[in-house]
């Protein structure tokens, strides 16, 4: 968004850079100005081949009509689709991602429901998936969808001041209510590693954090990312790299970058040509453990025993085995 103060208007904008530069262009006009353009916010993807579709609230501050609507890039032109009018004041916060039929998915907030929708191509319609409510999702606050390998929604969104991560696997929707964060301001973006595991970024209105939490078998609050609460503001942006590890850009006057390590055991990820069969029984314990391994061939082999700090322990064996 931004304010054409010259025409009193914002403006929805989009700019993309070639090799001869940056180029701008203004998709779509709003008479007036949003109080708080922090509310509103925009989600942009690309398809399968490169090209960008763009969700965002739209609001008529003559008749206060705040729809959702969709615009599409062809090499024709941009074309325009309104994704939700049937509540005319409160539709904000859309998240969208572009499956691999070239289908977009939006998620988004209307009042206190969460709403997921995706276009269908062959019937050129807009089909709910998702309706639930939430109660209030909090002023200003963002959510973020992301598809997983299968197409499956996931979503990081707010839900009576807490954040909740909600996934479909197929057959039905689960929710996980991880932490309370609050009502004013809450900004959430969320990434999935290659495992299909999520990483959620969050901001949180108690103490004005930007934090980081994670889930594997469960879900893991590592807390803020920078604990100087006049560093977070708003808008921020989540990927997570081939090892699981986070990177986050944010914004507070400066645009800062963090990347997050796990202390513990980095694996060099590389693959071994040597086929190991390998059992831990059992797994976890506090008593006794048999490990047992089988190798194809005769090699060396060093067996360590670390703690979940990566510190080693103890070397259980270190030498030649077949």
């Amino acid at each position: 968004y931004h304010y054409d103060s010259l025409n009193d208007r914002t403006e929805i904008c989009y700019a993309y850079r070639d090799s001869l530069g940056w180029t701008h262009e203004v998709l779509d006009t709003i008479a007036g100005t949003i109080y708080s353009l922090q509310m509103y916010y925009t989600s942009l993807n690309l398809d399968t081949a490169g090209l960008p579709g763009i969700a965002y609230s739209y609001w008529n501050f003559i008749d206060s009509t705040q729809i959702i609507k969709y615009l599409k890039y062809t090499w024709m032109g941009w074309d325009s689709l309104i994704v939700d009018d049937s509540c005319p004041q409160w539709n904000f916060g859309p998240s969208l991602s572009i499956d691999d039929q070239n289908q977009p998915h939006i998620a988004y907030y209307q009042n206190d429901t969460l709403k997921y929708v995706y276009y269908n191509n062959q019937t050129g319609s807009w089909n709910t998936l998702y309706c639930k409510y939430i109660g209030s999702p909090g002023e200003r606050a963002s959510l973020s969808l992301v598809l997983d390998s299968q197409d499956y929604a996931r979503i990081a969104h707010s839900d009576n001041w807490g954040l909740t991560y909600s996934w479909w696997d197929g057959f039905s929707w689960y929710d996980d209510n991880i932490i309370s964060i609050g009502f004013w301001g809450v900004a959430i973006d969320l990434a999935l590693d290659t495992l299909e595991n999520p990483h959620i970024t969050y901001t949180v209105e108690f103490n004005f954090w930007l934090e980081y939490c994670c889930k594997n078998t469960s879900w893991h609050l590592y807390g803020p990312i920078d604990p100087d609460s006049s560093h977070t503001m708003l808008d921020h942006s989540l990927a997570v790299d081939g090892l699981s590890n986070p990177h986050v850009c944010y914004e507070s006057g400066y645009l800062l970058y963090a990347k997050g390590t796990f202390t513990g055991i980095e694996e060099n990820n590389r693959t071994s040509q040597l086929n190991i069969a390998f059992t831990c029984l059992p797994n976890i314990t506090k008593t006794d453990v048999k490990i047992m391994y089988i190798l194809l061939e005769r090699t060396n082999i060093s067996l360590n025993l670390y703690d979940n700090l990566g510190r080693l322990v103890k070397n259980i064996y270190a030498g030649e085995r077949a």
